[in-house]
């Protein structure tokens, strides 16, 4: 978001893609005869950003990820209800994209942070349940031992021993029995310096 207080205006924006995506805003800084203008730069990942790249045959045409853009009278509050209310309105009209998409609950938002725990997850896969999540997915922290940064541990993809004194699959068959589809994440593009991974030469 971007507030103009002298006009009472605020600008607002989001790009709606799961992927990869960039954005910057600045100003023209002298390289046009629009010097004291601001631009934002808004797509989804390019060459530059994400090393995106498609090669693009006579004829061909390539359309790059969605992006909202609004504007409204007031702040930062009156952004966010002009936001929701769009989202509210785009999620009411039929896509075939969205003709059937599940809800999923991630332990990472607002609650567990990357510190799980067979203790902290057995009730939160009951409450996920009573709300109808259909997916239930573990993120962050999974593979790490107690106190340990779950960052740096990144890339060793075995299952904490003191997290899980049961095993994570006994964590994962709750999950199933409660109705819901059990989730990890991964992030196999990196790799911790606490890692076993890290110890490991580059191929």
């Amino acid at each position: 978001m971007v507030e103009n207080k002298r006009l009472g205006v605020i600008w607002f924006w989001q790009i709606e893609h799961n992927g990869s995506w960039y954005w910057e805003i600045s100003n023209a800084s002298g390289r046009s005869i629009y010097a004291n203008d601001v631009y934002a730069y808004l797509r989804g990942p390019d060459d530059l950003h994400s090393s995106a790249w498609k090669n693009l045959q006579p004829g061909a045409s390539y359309e790059s990820v969605p992006v909202t853009v609004g504007c409204v009278r007031g702040g930062f509050s009156e952004a966010v209800v002009a936001l929701a209310n769009y989202r509210s309105s785009a999620c009411e009209r039929p896509s075939p994209e969205n003709a059937r998409c599940p809800v999923i609950f991630n332990d990472y938002m607002n609650c567990l942070v990357g510190d799980p725990t067979e203790e902290k997850e057995l009730p939160l896969i009951a409450a996920a349940a009573k709300a109808g999540c259909e997916y239930f997915v573990i993120d962050a922290g999974w593979y790490q031992e107690l106190h340990e940064d779950w960052s740096a541990a990144i890339g060793s993809w075995r299952p904490s021993v003191s997290r899980w004194p049961r095993g994570l699959k006994f964590v994962l068959d709750r999950v199933r029995q409660a109705g819901m589809i059990p989730g990890l994440w991964l992030e196999d593009e990196a790799a911790g310096e606490k890692s076993l991974l890290a110890q490991e030469p580059d191929n």
